[in-house]
C-alpha cells in the first residue's frame, strides 16, 4: 500500500496542469504549453506501466493506485473538446 501511495504522489504531478488549462486565463499558446506539459507527465505514467509489464499498476487487476489516477485520465476528453487542445503529441 505504501508503494502504491508513493507511486500516486509521483505520477499525479500532472493534476496542476488540468487546473492551469481550465481555470487560469491564458492565451491559446499558454494553454498549449500546459497541455504539452500534461502530456509529458502522462507519458511518465505510460512508461511506468510499460516497465511493470501489466495493464494496471496493481497487476492484472486495478489497485488503489489505478483508482486514484483514473478520474484524471477520464477527464482528458473534456479538455480536448472544451479547450480545443490537440490530443496527439
Amino acid at each position: 500500500k505504501a508503494e502504491g501511495r508513493l507511486l500516486v504522489e509521483k505520477l499525479c504531478k500532472f493534476v496542476p496542469f488540468f487546473y492551469k488549462i481550465v481555470y487560469f486565463p491564458a492565451t491559446p499558446e499558454e494553454r498549449k504549453g500546459h497541455w504539452d506539459s500534461l502530456l509529458a507527465k502522462l507519458g511518465e505514467i505510460d512508461a511506468e506501466l510499460k516497465k511493470l509489464g501489466t495493464p494496471f499498476f496493481g497487476g492484472e487487476k486495478p489497485s488503489m493506485t489505478d483508482y486514484m489516477i483514473w478520474p484524471w485520465i477520464e477527464r482528458l476528453p473534456i479538455l480536448v473538446r472544451a479547450f480545443a487542445v490537440t490530443p496527439s503529441r
